[in-house]
């Protein structure tokens, strides 16, 4: 009967009733004739459902899940979390510390997913995603600035010159070009706006209290979504901040924002990873003229003074040197910076929660090793030399982890003075459970499709304390 429906068209037609828009003159039929009022209906009331259940989490396909995410009628949902996502995020009141991801141009973000049951027991995590940019992502940013100006400039010259030298008929070609250029530069500035604005209303608004410094890890267009919005909202404090595939340019201001000369930092640190085989960063410093605000911080690093800027040469590091801000040096390419679960659970979250010891994955590795070791044995009958080994390796660690202090200071808090004999061997049990905890989350890990409560062991202090909260021990 309406041969002109396609599920495509009526979607569109849906999606823009959500956004508050009007269907344009050839779509007018399509919201009677496709019934798009009862097809939001009957997506609405379930996704109210799911919200309710799991947050925008519950939108998301990520790996093992049977919808793809490069398929736009499956990707519509990872698009639709986030209308929800401000109601979500009146309820987003949670002890744990915010953490928000945004993504880059041509992609839905599948990688927000797939970090976010690494990230989800110990963050309010909030994946922030934007369609502006994910069709000719990388035509419409020329458009943003410099070129459309350019452009304009050299056509309406164009345009004089043909006037006086040929005939005003003649002329109008090249002012009319001159024209179009200047409106597609207006929608550009206009699109880059929205998208910050998009941040600014559903990422850092929306994920908890006014003035609560917010961790973020972003990669390609989102490090400069990040910053724009840095410049826009004096009030926006950010904590930890992870730069991939950044395409900032190498001389910004880090400092202004680190350690001013006056009042509190905005940020608190961050971890720029940058690589020699990172070419749309590269590329984004050679025609960084055409792309104001942009540069090859994901090819080269930034730069600044010593007591700013340091770099790290293995990627896999982490630094204890008390500089703000890390150059690490890694050999991702631009694509590849964020599609590991290994990366993430061993690099990047230690690093969000304040680890920045170098030896934090040693640590995990023989921490894990005791912990199955101890599994291996009855639980009343567990050896003495595992006991030992648990403490001696909480006594050999040198990090700690922001005011909290070092594992044995916070195993001497529960227990007393651990000179004591009874204290010390206390000590050592909480310790022994803190590495099956830390061993269980480390085994989960290497699972397809791991189960969140199941890797909160990959916080060593937070294991410790869950050990510390079982009832007394019986030596």
């Amino acid at each position: 009967m309406h041969a002109l429906l396609t599920v495509t068209g009526i979607y569109n037609v849906l999606e823009k009733l959500r956004r508050g828009g009007a269907p344009s003159a050839k779509e007018k039929t399509i919201p009677a004739a496709g019934l798009v009022s009862v097809l939001q209906g009957m997506h609405d009331d379930p996704d109210l459902v799911i919200l309710a259940a799991y947050g925008p989490a519950g939108y998301s396909y990520g790996p093992g899940d049977s919808g793809a995410v490069d398929d736009p009628e499956n990707g519509m949902h990872i698009v639709a979390a986030n209308y929800f996502q401000p109601l979500f995020n009146c309820t987003m009141s949670s002890s744990k510390p915010p953490l928000i991801s945004i993504h880059g141009i041509r992609t839905y973000g599948a990688w927000q997913e797939w970090i976010g049951p690494i990230m989800r027991p110990h963050f309010r995590y909030l994946p922030v995603k934007y369609d502006q940019y994910r069709a000719l992502g990388g035509l419409k940013l020329p458009m943003n600035e410099l070129v459309p100006a350019v452009s304009a400039v050299v056509l309406g010259c164009a345009a004089v010159f043909l006037y006086f030298m040929v005939s005003w008929p003649v002329a109008l070609v090249p002012l009319g070009i001159a024209a179009m250029v200047i409106v597609a530069w207006g929608s550009g500035s206009a699109r880059i706006n929205r998208t910050v604005d998009h941040f600014l209303q559903y990422g850092y608004d929306g994920i908890g209290p006014p003035g609560e410094p917010v961790n973020i890890i972003a990669h390609s267009l989102g490090t400069s979504i990040v910053f724009r919005a840095l410049e826009e909202q004096p009030v926006v404090t950010l904590d930890r901040v992870v730069l991939a595939g950044s395409v900032l340019p190498r001389e910004t201001p880090l400092a202004y924002h680190v350690r001013p000369a006056s009042g509190k930092p905005r940020i608190r640190a961050i971890r720029n990873e940058f690589g020699e085989r990172d070419l749309p960063a590269r590329m984004a410093g050679m025609f960084r003229w055409f792309l104001k605000d942009m540069g090859d911080a994901g090819f080269a690093g930034f730069i600044g003074s010593r007591d700013v800027v340091h770099e790290v040469q293995g990627g896999t590091d982490l630094c204890p040197c008390g500089v703000p801000v890390h150059n690490v040096k890694t050999r991702f390419r631009h694509s590849s910076m964020m599609v590991t679960r290994v990366h993430a659970a061993h690099i990047l979250l230690p690093w969000l929660l304040g680890y920045d010891k170098g030896n934090f994955q040693e640590f995990l590795g023989t921490c894990s090793k005791i912990g199955r070791d101890a599994r291996s044995v009855p639980a009343s009958g567990v050896p003495v030399d595992v006991l030992i080994r648990a403490y001696n390796l909480a006594k050999d660690v040198d990090w700690i982890r922001g005011d909290e202090g070092s594992l044995l200071q916070v195993a001497e808090k529960a227990f007393g003075p651990l000179t004591d004999s009874r204290n010390q061997l206390r000590a050592a049990r909480a310790l022994l459970m803190m590495c099956e905890e830390v061993g269980r989350a480390v085994d989960e890990l290497e699972k397809k499709c791991p189960e969140e409560d199941q890797l909160t062991g990959l916080d060593p202090m937070k294991a410790l304390k869950k050990a510390l909260s079982v009832p007394p021990f019986r030596i």
